[in-house]
């Protein structure tokens, strides 16, 4: 009797032990190695995602440049229009010009053009009449130290042919418009001189 009650509890523990390997080797974790072709198909896939990164931030860089390009050609245009706008005002200016100076010179003869050199003294602008604009523009104007303020880059004519006003382009780039009478032509000096300071003709161009 007790000889089988051994053997029976030797049968348990062999079972027993027997179990609990089968349950050990259950829960052992699982470990894998890749294989060549799962390594290389993880490298393509890494590759992709990388090219598909930079072909995106290749995009955004060309999108971005475009837009640059955009931008400047519509600046430039702008300036190409602002210049034609200023480019027709002045031929409309120069065409206005002729038209008094051929309508003075009808009422007072041909002899109205050659006023400035009728002149043998210094003689202020506005006692000028039928003066040719080409005669005066491109003139130096100074002072009767013989320092040069500026130069003529424009006339305005009154109805009756006599200058009203002359443009001044100063030595600093500034300029200013300056009535004819402060402004008179030597025939001696073939200049135009004035009596206006720097200072004065500087306010004159900052009040415009």
């Amino acid at each position: 009797m007790m000889m089988r009650s051994a053997l029976t509890l030797s049968t348990a523990l062999v079972l027993a032990l027997g179990a609990g390997g089968a349950l050990a080797q259950d829960v052992e974790p699982y470990t894998h190695m890749s294989t060549p072709q799962e390594q290389a198909q993880t490298n393509q896939l890494n590759q992709a995602q990388l090219s598909g990164t930079q072909v995106a931030q290749n995009d955004d860089q060309y999108d971005a440049q475009q837009q640059s390009y955009s931008d400047a050609q519509d600046r430039y245009q702008d300036q190409q229009s602002q210049y034609e706008d200023r480019q027709a005002q002045y031929q409309a200016d120069q065409d206005n010009y002729r038209d008094r100076q051929d309508a003075y010179n009808d009422a007072n003869g041909d002899d109205a053009e050659n006023d400035i050199d009728d002149v043998s003294v210094p003689t202020a602008l506005d006692e000028l009449s039928g003066t040719p604009r080409d005669r005066l523009i491109g003139m130096d104007v100074e002072r009767d130290n013989g320092h040069i303020l500026g130069r003529i880059q424009n006339i305005d004519v009154r109805d009756d042919g006599r200058i009203s006003s002359a443009q001044i382009v100063l030595r600093n780039g500034d300029v200013a418009w300056v009535r004819a009478g402060a402004l008179s032509y030597d025939p001696n000096e073939d200049a135009v001189f004035t009596d206006l300071t720097m200072a004065e003709l500087d306010s004159m161009a900052a009040s415009g």
